[in-house]
């Protein structure tokens, strides 16, 4: 009777685990957002390589997103500090990147000052809107 309480119990939290995983694949290049856990945003571009699926670009945690024609920008905050409840997200230590995806060169970890003049030395202008990649789930 134990180990069937077991099994069911096993059975029904894993069958919960990745309920809320989700992937967002409308960026440039081919590249995808993906969420694997509360704690878990990245930036990856799919891959034909038989031991993995994607290859991750950027790791946890990928708070904000933005696009301009073939360069993506992403903002990273430390998940740890992200889930300290008692920070607000103005306060969180930020990095940034920029990939351009056609010729697949990330430059980054960098801090905001460097990284708008990186951008202004690529002539980039004109990001779309920053996007909270927790608003791309339903996308």
């Amino acid at each position: 009777m134990k180990s069937s309480f077991a099994f069911c119990a096993v059975l029904s939290l894993s069958a919960c685990a990745g309920a809320a995983d989700w992937t967002y694949d409308d960026l440039p290049g081919g590249y995808e957002i993906h969420r694997n856990c509360s704690n878990s945003i990245t930036l990856c571009k799919p891959t034909q390589d038989a031991k993995a699926t994607t290859a991750v670009l950027i790791g946890s945690y990928v708070d904000m997103v933005a696009v301009h024609e073939q360069h993506i920008a992403a903002q990273r905050v430390n998940p740890a500090e992200r889930a300290d409840a008692g920070k607000s997200s103005d306060v969180l230590e930020k990095s940034y990147f920029l990939l351009d995806t056609d010729s697949e060169e990330l430059v980054g970890p960098l801090d905001e000052f460097t990284f708008w003049v990186t951008c202004k030395q690529l002539n980039i202008t004109d990001f779309s809107s920053w996007i909270n990649t927790t608003d791309l789930e339903n996308n």
